[in-house]
């Protein structure tokens, strides 16, 4: 059996059948298919990025993609998957993809750093219609808007936008975070290199950091006046301004001296 492939057998109808219509450089060969062994067309099927991910529910498949250049797999956000109205402020949806051969599981610098490698091999699309604040901050101020989009914080992917996947802590997973109470779906055009099955599924992670920037915020509004008046307070402000305008003087100052080896030379002999 071949399961990166879907067939039962060696065969090349099977082949053909399974990655042939989906990449380019199988099709252009499928004239000289019959000149090859069936060994020989499996490795050049899986060579031709003919990936497969599997999409899961409750610990079920319910979906499988081949992956490809020219067919990325679509995976759409359910009704089913979202969380509940009143717990969508402090919920993220999350596409969570993981690789079907990856055994350890164990928290380590090495799994982040392996799976943050495969977050920068992976290709995504992000589609996804604006969230009501959007709507609102687009309804209420175009320029607004704007700065909002300049900072990331309401990107326009009504049509596709570029998505990157995070690595998840404590595993080598990656996740797509999607707006909760939008309609949204996530293309995946590539995956890692080696990666030749994956599974994907949709995950609700709680956010506390909603309950922190909520409680830094309302002690800002409540004690606005006692930090007026507070000579700490200025003065923390200006020592941290202070440290980063030198810090940045600093990184600049060196960034020219290692383009400029001569300069580098001459400034620390004047030192």
């Amino acid at each position: 059996p071949t399961p990166h492939l879907g067939c039962q057998s060696l065969s090349q109808d099977c082949i053909v059948a399974s990655c042939g219509e989906t990449t380019g450089r199988m099709t252009t060969l499928r004239p000289h298919l019959r000149l090859l062994q069936p060994v020989s067309l499996a490795a050049l099927c899986l060579a031709a990025a003919c990936s497969e991910l599997e999409l899961r529910s409750n610990g079920s498949v319910v979906d499988t993609f081949r992956v490809s250049a020219d067919e990325p797999a679509s995976i759409c956000l359910r009704e089913s998957d979202r969380p509940e109205w009143w717990a969508r402020p402090a919920t993220q949806v999350r596409l969570v993809l993981r690789h079907l051969k990856d055994t350890d599981s164990s928290p380590s610098f090495w799994s982040y750093w392996k799976a943050h490698v495969s977050s920068s091999e992976l290709r995504l699309g992000l589609r996804a219609t604006p969230g009501p604040l959007c709507r609102y901050v687009a309804a209420m101020s175009p320029k607004l808007a704007a700065a909002a989009h300049a900072i990331r914080m309401c990107r326009d992917c009504t049509e596709r936008c570029a998505a990157r996947a995070l690595p998840v802590v404590g595993s080598q997973d990656l996740a797509v975070r999607v707006p909760s109470s939008a309609d949204a779906c996530v293309y995946v055009d590539k995956l890692p290199a080696g990666a030749e099955r994956m599974e994907a599924f949709w995950d609700l992670h709680f956010d506390v950091m909603v309950f922190v920037f909520l409680f830094v915020g309302l002690v800002l509004v409540w004690g606005s006046s006692t930090f007026q008046d507070s000579a700490v307070v200025h003065a923390s402000l200006g020592g941290v301004t202070s440290l980063a305008v030198v810090l940045a003087a600093i990184s600049w100052w060196m960034f020219q001296g290692f383009r400029n080896k001569g300069f580098l030379g001459r400034s620390l002999t004047s030192l």
